[in-house]
């Protein structure tokens, strides 16, 4: 979770991802870099790293600040406090202790594979 230095409430934050049964969630912030210690048990050789998420919460701007990279960002919008949409394409980055990391632009929508299958089974299911 990124913007950890916007965040109101961060234990409600937390406690809605609780039902998601995500095993490791870590609230950080660029404005915060000792929050982004929590995020360094992942950087070691041969780990591959994709940051997904919408448009503007900050995913470039966290491998500028955690790897000396300089892709463009935008500031936050001070009328509601969201980013701005940026990246327009993935990229590809190694660091020096061979970690690849990707950064992708916004996700607009996220589209299950082989969704119908699934939805079969649980109306079948609900059926019984």
């Amino acid at each position: 979770m990124t913007k950890l230095d916007l965040c109101e409430d961060l234990e409600y934050f937390l406690s809605q991802m609780d039902h998601l049964d995500i095993p490791n969630i870590h609230p950080v912030s660029v404005n915060q870099p000792e929050s982004l210690n929590a995020l360094q048990t992942y950087l070691y050789e041969g780990t591959s790293i994709a940051l997904i998420g919408s448009s503007g919460i900050g995913k470039s701007t966290l491998i500028n600040k955690m790897f000396r990279t300089t892709q463009s960002t935008n500031e936050v919008r001070e009328s509601d406090d969201h980013g701005k949409h940026t990246t327009t394409h993935r990229h590809l980055f190694f660091t020096d202790e061979n970690v690849a990391i990707i950064d992708t632009p916004g996700m607009r929508e996220l589209q299950l594979y082989n969704a119908e299958q699934g939805i079969e089974r649980t109306l079948f299911q609900s059926l019984i």
